[in-house]
């Protein structure tokens, strides 16, 4: 169904009133208190003055009042009755709402939950919480569920790979259950590799004093990565200001 307005609105009526009269009058008759001066002797009068100008103000802004009043009182009985009618229409949106929100969140429980299944089918070992491996996007509609648990196995399997690979370097470390607690915690090797070495790096006594010189030098060394990102990490500790040349 249309909403129509039968009325013509492009026809409305005007409000005439003495416009250029009122305002040619009072020009005239205001001019003289541009140049106002009061003084004891023209107080008085000009607090009379005062009193009839406000009276005629109160005067035009109660018919003003009147005619808006008036005026509105057509707009004011249509506003009501479409307010009406959008209240009709509100109703059913609302009761759709209510169940399209409610099948979505029924839907994405069921979605959850067939994830949360498949990973658990999978035998992960603790350390690997579900929660933590959902791809992030999972609860959008155009995420399936076949391209969602191909990610989980991903996620999974490189969880699994960075970890062995930890206990492979540490396996005769004393530090190597530290080292996997910070992995476990963090899910991210690169960090927990550098918290390794500084954790194995031996305290160094600082022999610096307040009169001992600052030098700077350049120099180039060959060494496994893994000694190489040690000394990085004895400048860090050190506060030595180091650059890495390509």
């Amino acid at each position: 169904m249309e909403f129509c307005i039968t009325t013509d609105l492009s026809n409305l009526p005007s409000i005439e009133f003495n416009f250029d009269e009122q305002k040619e009058e009072l020009a005239e008759r205001l001019t003289f208190y541009e140049s106002l001066a009061v003084t004891p002797d023209t107080v008085r009068t000009a607090k009379e003055d005062r009193a009839k100008l406000n009276k005629l103000k109160a005067a035009i802004e109660e018919q003003r009042k009147s005619v808006k009043k008036r005026w509105n009182a057509p707009y004011a009985a249509f506003e009501k009755k479409v307010k009406e009618i959008v209240e009709m229409i509100d109703k059913p949106i609302e009761r759709i709402d209510s169940q399209v929100k409610a099948y979505e969140e029924q839907e994405r429980a069921e979605k959850d939950q067939q994830l949360r299944a498949y990973f658990e089918m999978q035998n992960p070992p603790e350390w690997i919480e579900f929660e933590r491996i959902l791809p992030p996007k999972w609860g959008n509609k155009g995420e399936s569920i076949e391209k969602l648990q191909s990610e989980i196995d991903e996620q999974v399997k490189q969880l699994k790979c960075d970890r062995a690979q930890i206990e492979r370097i540490y396996a005769d470390s004393g530090l190597l259950a530290a080292i996997l607690d910070r992995y476990d915690s963090t899910y991210d090797l690169v960090q927990t590799l550098d918290y390794a070495q500084r954790l194995a790096e031996p305290a160094i006594p600082d022999c610096t004093t307040d009169t001992d010189p600052v030098i700077s030098g350049r120099f180039e060394v060959t060494a496994p990565k893994s000694l190489i990102l040690a000394l990085r990490n004895f400048m860090r500790t050190h506060g030595i200001k180091y650059e890495v040349l390509k």
